[in-house]
């Protein structure tokens, strides 16, 4: 057996469930060993990879590492996933804390803008057609109370 699959079953033995995983996690958590931490993240992220909480968890790790580029990546991962399954206000604000750590990153940005929806317009009924003639001669009725009076200007417009 090589040394680090020795030290692999050490820290995670074979029989050990996501939750045992979990609970060693947030053990070495307690006693300030982050990367070893991050690292049983790692192996839980490798087992369940559509789990966006597994990523979020690893990139608050990493961003306390001061590890910025994986802390981005997994932030990232998890916007993926979480809109993916509809979440799209965590998933904004997934990305919104991986800016945090990098405010001049292209993919958070894009992400960003392609969750954001475009503002919304407020639809104006289109304005009656009114021809030449009537706009010169007549007021047009908009509705019954209020008369509206059609001025040219110079150009014609």
């Amino acid at each position: 057996m090589s040394s680090i699959a020795c030290c692999m079953q050490r820290v995670m033995p074979r029989t050990a469930t996501d939750r045992d995983l979990k609970d060693r996690a947030h053990a070495l958590i307690r006693q300030g060993k982050l990367a070893s931490a991050a690292e049983v993240y790692v192996v839980l992220i490798t087992q369940n990879t559509q789990d966006p909480s597994l990523r979020l968890h690893h990139a608050e790790l990493c961003d306390r590492l001061q590890r910025r580029d994986r802390a981005i990546a997994s932030y990232q991962v998890a916007a993926h996933l979480l809109a993916r399954a509809g979440h799209t206000s965590r998933a904004k604000a997934a990305l919104r804390c991986g800016l945090r750590i990098d405010p001049t990153d292209p993919g958070l940005r894009r992400m960003l803008g392609e969750l954001t929806p475009p503002p919304k317009l407020a639809l104006v009924p289109p304005a009656p057609l009114v021809t030449d003639d009537e706009a010169l001669t007549e007021p047009f009725l908009i509705n019954e109370e209020v008369w509206c009076e059609v001025v040219l200007s110079d150009n014609g417009i």
